[in-house]
């Protein structure tokens, strides 16, 4: 996923981002200080099942990967209308719950 909305909401290329997964929702931390703490991201990561990516930059905009096992996990299917939540340094994908 990618565009300006991303560098609006403050993820600049090269930023770390720990992305977990579980059904309904994938959620993407922002991770200060990662080059400092990566053995202590890494472990954390292999241990809850986490994923690490890193924002990058491609042509104008920056761009941060969804994780095919995290799609896999939350349960997304292909063109499913999904909400994009924000928080400083906290991006959530999720379901609209529309009961």
């Amino acid at each position: 996923m990618g565009g300006k909305w991303l560098e609006r909401l403050g993820f600049v290329s090269g930023d770390v981002l720990m992305v977990a997964a579980s059904p309904g929702i994938i959620t993407y931390k922002l991770e200060q200080n990662a080059l400092q703490r990566t053995l202590e991201l890494v472990k954390f990561a292999r241990e809850y099942k986490c994923r690490l990516v890193q924002v990058k930059k491609g042509g104008r905009d920056v761009s941060i990967e969804i994780p095919n096992s995290c799609i896999k996990r939350a349960g997304f299917v292909q063109d499913e209308t999904l909400l994009a939540i924000y928080e400083p340094g906290l991006l959530k994908l999720q379901r609209p719950d529309l009961s």
